[in-house]
């Protein structure tokens, strides 16, 4: 069996058996419990979740070149994660005995400006090759972009930064704690108002023309934005809030949107009220596949089912789906993620025909 399927399948284990303890411990909250060990099994839940992610999107090829690395560099290599092709070369972060590197083809990067970090993460390359990010020295996170910590911006002296990537000029981009407050930034540039307004949370991106887009909230209710513009209604409607705002290929603004109460998909200008010819009670895990149809998590009569543009999946391998969770696109535009099946949680995949699951896979694997 490949290594990646090896893994894969070690990592599919370990997160059904968190699942199962976290639904134990949830049956105590519920009846008086104390929420402490339930927040701290959460946080290991979405960490296996998020590992078992990038297990899938990996080739065994990517596993190779991994271990290639590991042998000319004479270390053990354990993990990876932000993995992508930086001009032919792979790169990313590797876990090299117990601490984080940065990685470049067959280089192992352990400090940046002379600096041990303690971890790296948002790492990617810049339009001129150089690796950035967000990096952890000394328990404080700043950006990076090649040699370079940023430690200022616009004469501020940087408290935390999130959501940082580059701009199509090149420039880091990103949001940034100063004077406890977060804020947008792009380059050397602080944005303390956006149409004039003051604002107390902002989560940000950048669309494809150069600006800053996003969501942005004043007290409890949020708003999408993109460049000095809020919006403030949507199909020519006063809206409750927004969430998953992100933009899609065609540089619309899409995500999901609350009216009178109720959540509605949105894209553009348009509110989508209902999926198959169905009404839905909720969606989540909202975002835009590469061919720009909306997909993500629907909940339809009190039932989750994964879904991608007009079309609800609530069969794979001729079995009911009870309930879904972490729904996504992989690189190649395929959904995945997980659902419940007979009381079990299972990991499923689009091998190109139809809804698969990867346990299934494995099994045929280890046969050949």
């Amino acid at each position: 069996m490949p290594l990646n399927c090896k893994q894969l399948k070690q990592k599919y284990e370990e997160l059904l058996y968190e699942k199962d303890i976290f639904v134990l411990e949830y049956e105590k909250f519920k009846n008086g419990g104390d929420d402490k060990k339930l927040r701290e099994l959460k946080v290991r839940l979405e960490k296996n979740t998020k590992e078992t992610r990038e297990l899938l999107q990996y080739s065994g090829g990517v596993y190779d070149s991994i271990k290639h690395l590991g042998e000319i560099n004479g270390v053990n290599i354990y993990k990876i994660e932000n993995t992508h092709y930086n001009n032919g070369d792979l790169a990313g972060k590797v876990l090299v005995d117990g601490k984080w590197c940065l990685f470049h083809g067959n280089t192992i990067v352990e400090q940046i400006a002379g600096k041990d970090f303690e971890d790296v993460v948002y790492i990617h390359t810049q339009p001129n090759g150089d690796l950035a990010g967000r990096v952890k020295v000394a328990g404080k996170w700043r950006p990076f972009h090649g040699n370079t910590i940023v430690e200022q911006i616009a004469g501020q002296y940087v408290e935390d930064v999130d959501n940082i990537h580059t701009q199509p000029k090149g420039d880091l981009a990103g949001s940034v704690k100063v004077g406890n407050k977060w804020y947008p930034f792009h380059g050397n540039t602080i944005v303390r108002q956006i149409d004039g307004q003051d604002f107390d949370y902002v989560d940000i991106h950048t669309q494809p023309n150069g600006d800053l887009a996003g969501m942005l909230k004043v007290g409890n209710k949020g708003y999408p934005f993109h460049g000095d513009t809020i919006i403030e209604q949507i199909a020519g409607q006063d809206f409750d809030n927004v969430d998953y705002i992100h933009t899609q290929p065609n540089g619309d603004l899409a995500g999901k949107v609350k009216v009178a109460g109720r959540w509605y998909l949105f894209h553009g200008n348009t509110i989508v009220e209902q999926i198959a010819g169905k009404d839905f009670e909720e969606v989540e895990c909202i975002h835009t596949k590469p061919n720009g149809d909306l997909a993500g998590n629907v909940k339809v009569a009190g039932k989750w089912c994964p879904f991608h543009s007009d079309t609800i999946v609530e069969q794979i391998s001729e079995q009911v789906v009870e309930n879904a969770m972490d729904i996504h696109t992989q690189p190649n535009g395929d959904l995945a993620g997980y659902v419940v099946i007979n009381g079990l949680t299972r990991q499923f995949i689009f091998d190109g025909e139809k809804y698969v699951f990867v346990d299934e896979i494995n099994k045929e694997e280890e046969t050949t």
